[in-house]
């Protein structure tokens, strides 16, 4: 695990999905230009209007240049 911080988009991009589905711990970035956002036991919400998936896009953005993809970052702790 990098002792690197969670670049902000990526941070912002949890904060934002966990505003609506406070469960979810985890997300993965995949070639594909795909996110997938799941809590502890793998389940992903269904996502609504509620979420703004250029946020999300912007976060996929960010991993790339963080780590590269595939790349997974989990979240532990309540909402900020």
């Amino acid at each position: 695990m990098s002792d690197k911080p969670t670049p902000e988009a990526i941070a912002k991009a949890l904060d934002h999905v966990r505003a609506s589905h406070p469960q979810v711990t985890t997300v993965a970035f995949l070639a594909g230009q795909i996110w997938v956002f799941t809590d502890d036991y793998g389940d992903d919400p269904k996502f609504g209007p509620e979420i703004d998936t250029d946020v999300l896009d912007a976060a996929l953005d960010a991993a790339y240049e963080d780590r590269g993809l595939p790349s997974i970052y989990r979240i532990e702790g309540p909402l900020p």
